[in-house]
């Protein structure tokens, strides 16, 4: 198990995806009926992102009952305010009291998400990101997650690590050979109107299955527009390209939609 964890770290490190092996695992070691990371937005709600092991990915329609209720979840805020976050929904709530409500009714009950457990990875003044794991018929034991905690925690460090090398990347290549900014290289490359809605997704940290559902195309031809882009913008990793698109150089600058 340890082995298997540290493949992943690494493979994180290296900036590849490596958010499904580490749920797999997670879900693995506990034994539960799902997993999930959720990258949250505080202020955006349907901006948040979350991939899931174990069941389908969300909906159209399941992402906008989220990005409504998220707000009432009385979990969701603890784990967002707290300082030391308790592990299990039922350290927090009562959950006779919480299947009443309807966050509860509408988003969990369909999909038999019955008791969570949530470990968070990062927070800032605007969002956080926590894992979960799920189960319907019995609850986590400490036992079972204190293991679970150390994994989450090697992932923490794995993405931090990873986005201190982006930005290292990134500040590497702010100036190109000949001395231009690296923005004002892109800016003439510009951008059509669908690789702007796809980079603009990336940039939310969506995955293409994910940006192809929201769009209605296919993944490969997400995976085709995400593969122009890096050509585009000489970006060579899905978050150094979401730096040069929300950079504010990019405000006529470094990203340009076509016809701007």
């Amino acid at each position: 198990m340890a082995r298997r964890v540290a493949d992943v770290c690494h493979a994180v490190v290296d900036g590849h995806d490596g958010l499904p092996d580490a749920l797999g695992l997670l879900a693995r070691l506990v034994g539960s009926d799902f997993a999930s990371f959720s990258d949250i937005s505080l202020v955006h709600p349907r901006e948040s992102v979350v991939t899931e092991h174990g069941r389908a990915p969300l909906s159209p329609g399941e992402y906008a009952e989220w990005a409504r209720l998220l707000p009432t979840h009385p979990y969701a805020h603890h784990v967002a305010t707290a300082d030391a976050p308790a592990p299990r929904l039922t350290d927090v709530v009562d959950l006779r009291e919480f299947a009443a409500t309807e966050v509860f009714q509408v988003c969990l009950e369909p999909t038999g998400a019955r008791y969570q457990a949530a470990m968070r990875v990062a927070r800032t003044p605007d969002g956080l990101a926590l894992v979960s794991l799920w189960r319907s018929s019995r609850d986590f034991t400490e036992n079972e997650l204190e293991p679970a905690a150390t994994i989450v925690q090697a992932l923490r460090h794995a993405l931090q690590l990873r986005a201190l090398l982006d930005r290292l990347s990134v500040a590497a290549t702010a100036v190109d050979g000949d001395g231009e900014a690296s923005g004002e290289a892109v800016a003439a490359r510009e951008l059509t109107a669908r690789q702007a809605e796809v980079v603009a997704l990336v940039a939310r940290g969506h995955t293409n299955q994910q940006i192809a559902l929201r769009l209605g195309i296919s993944p490969r031809t997400v995976r085709k527009h995400v593969e122009d882009l890096f050509a585009r913008t000489g970006a060579r990793s899905r978050t150094e390209l979401a730096v040069l698109w929300t950079s504010p150089a990019r405000r006529g600058a470094a990203i340009t939609p076509a016809g701007r």
